[in-house]
């Protein structure tokens, strides 16, 4: 754009905030996009204590946020019930610290661990980097280069901080006073686990600036006990988002989250183009005649992955690879993916993106 220095201070101004409040309204468009796909979990402002008693009345100030946890099925050790779990999750936060309560269906309590027995679980995932510029992780443990950091709580009373940067990096962290606390009851648990907003910066350390920054991605993940579940036999939800409700949302970082594909995908269009694409040559999911199993199972792949990651694995399959001996090849030493990319139009993509999103 030329002639903004002949254009008169007044005129400049006004332009200048109209396109800020664009801007700004484009972001909010996005972030109602992000709340009718399910993904914003809304932390409340809280004046008083933020309680770690799942039972406290604080928690009815709190919305209810509906999360979806699926079975992990792309790499060994996998899920084998083949059923996913509806978690509810609700957040409090004030200047100091947050809390999240996540309550879940359970008929029988595993709270002991022993020779083979293991204890029910939760965690909640963060990216240790977040915000304009920063790219999402792989939702299963991070990936090189953009590692996560993890809140553990065990039904047999153990909390701590993890952090990891890929499959198989999983290590112990300083707890930066993570709390959390544990109730089973009426068939369901109720796990309420808390952390203080000002914690030291570090590799690993994940932090939370509502004022700066407030929107902020988690996942889930569930053990069931007494099903044996433990590493990454487990369920597993999507990136979610928390939003702050006081907190500052940058219009351009809530823009790139939002899905706003070049082309309106049709599903039954993408399950029609599975062949041509070749996925039905590889990958097991329903709908599959051949079942085949040799590149990561795709049958939950809908409700893990957003459609931007779907989007680039079909685009550029090395972008991350998933662990497997028959998933990749290494070339100079690097790991390169044995899938081809599609080679399809972008249309056509966005139609696949569309079919595989009804996977879960």
């Amino acid at each position: 754009m030329t002639g903004w220095h002949k254009m008169p201070i007044w005129t400049a101004l006004a332009w200048v905030a109209w396109l800020g409040l664009s801007v700004a309204a484009y972001g909010q468009e996005s972030l109602a996009a992000l709340r009718r796909e399910g993904e914003i979990v809304t932390a409340r402002w809280s004046t008083g204590p933020l309680p770690v008693d799942a039972r406290a009345p604080a928690w009815n100030q709190a919305e209810s946020t509906r999360v979806i946890l699926y079975p992990q099925v792309t790499t060994t050790p996998k899920y084998t019930q083949r059923s996913s779990l509806t978690a509810m999750v609700r957040a409090l936060y004030n200047e100091d610290e947050l809390a999240l309560s996540i309550e879940w269906p359970d008929r029988t309590p595993a709270e002991q661990r022993g020779i083979g027995r293991f204890a029910d679980a939760f965690a909640i995932q963060f990216p240790t980097r977040y915000g304009p510029g920063a790219r999402l992780p792989y939702v299963g443990m991070g990936d090189p280069g953009s590692p996560v950091t993890i809140w553990f709580w065990r039904a047999d009373g153990k909390v701590e901080m993890l952090a990891a940067e890929g499959f198989g990096s999983l290590t112990g962290q300083p707890s930066e006073g993570v709390r959390a606390n544990g109730l089973w009851e009426a068939e369901a648990w109720r796990v309420v686990i808390k952390r203080s907003l000002r914690t030291p910066p570090g590799t690993y350390s994940v932090q939370i600036q509502p004022a700066r920054q407030g929107l902020v991605p988690i996942a889930l993940a569930i053990w069931n006990g007494e099903e044996n579940q433990r590493d990454g036999d487990k369920l597993l939800s999507s990136w979610h988002f928390l939003h702050f409700e006081r907190g500052k949302v940058d219009p351009a970082y809530v823009d790139s989250l939002a899905w706003r594909p070049e082309y309106q995908g049709s599903p039954r269009t993408g399950m029609l183009l599975v062949e041509k694409a070749g996925c039905i040559v590889c990958h097991f999911f329903p709908g599959n005649p051949a079942q085949k199993k040799i590149g990561p199972d795709l049958t939950y792949v809908g409700g893990i992955h957003r459609p931007h990651y779907l989007f680039e694995s079909l685009v550029n399959p090395s972008a991350f690879i998933v662990p497997g001996k028959n998933h990749f090849s290494l070339q100079n030493g690097k790991m390169v993916s044995l899938m081809p990319a599609v080679g399809l139009p972008v249309k056509e993509i966005h139609h696949l993106v569309a079919y595989l999103k009804t996977l879960r």
